[in-house]
């Protein structure tokens, strides 16, 4: 199957530093834009989150000569919603894909009350490609791996990512600790929630005990 012509702005990529890279999707809702990380190591590269998969990042960051077929890329989702999930389908077969094992059979199924696919056409400033439709968006079943809590990524030269179970926002939800550079990549374990009024600790797989735990833990 062909896939359709993406929007050639829908992306929108930023360098950090030597390193690292920022891109968003910024013709969709802020409210559920998600920060895709692109992290060069010395030996591969690690995509932290890959926003919605509704145009092809893969694509995109090879067009930007970020990404090279001939060097190994991992992708890690933090958690198994859609907006930070649902790009990993453009990796499938070339790359790994993990995401922790809590959140695995959500994305490995495309199960939708975990995926959660809470997409209205409102949210979407602009359309990613002729003829989508929003009522038809899912997070399709995607092939994957299970990490657990401590799982160490090598990225080459003795740089590694160390990822941090920390759930409440999902059971699987995962920060991710650069020591290298002492970062932290938190997904949607911080994010501006208007001092608590918009934590999303009501969905169907969110608990407020263990995000209270994983608080207490971070």
């Amino acid at each position: 199957m062909t896939e359709p012509l993406s929007h050639p702005s829908w992306f929108t990529t930023k360098k950090i530093n030597s390193y690292l890279y920022l891109t968003t999707e910024d013709h969709f809702f802020q409210g559920n834009r998600s920060n895709i990380w692109l992290l060069r190591g010395t030996a591969r590269d690690l995509i932290i989150d890959c926003g919605l998969g509704v145009c092809n990042l893969k694509k995109h960051l090879e067009n930007l000569h970020l990404l090279d077929q001939d060097r190994e890329c991992i992708v890690l989702c933090t958690h198994t919603h859609f907006d930070h999930c649902g790009g990993a389908q453009h990796f499938e077969n070339e790359s790994k894909i993990w995401i922790h094992q809590d959140d695995y059979n959500g994305l490995r199924n495309g199960r939708q009350v975990e995926t959660l696919n809470y997409v209205q056409s409102t949210y979407f400033f602009q359309q990613p490609y002729q003829g989508f439709s929003s009522r038809q968006y899912r997070v399709p079943a995607t092939k994957c791996d299970p990490i657990m809590d401590g799982h160490r990524i090598d990225l080459g030269g003795g740089d590694e990512v160390i990822v941090l179970h920390m759930p409440g926002h999902t059971r699987g939800s995962i920060v991710c600790y650069y020591p290298k550079e002492k970062a932290l990549f938190t997904g949607d374990f911080i994010y501006e929630c208007g001092h608590g009024s918009y934590l999303l600790d009501w969905l169907p797989t969110s608990s407020v005990q263990d995000y209270l735990r994983s608080a207490n833990r971070m």
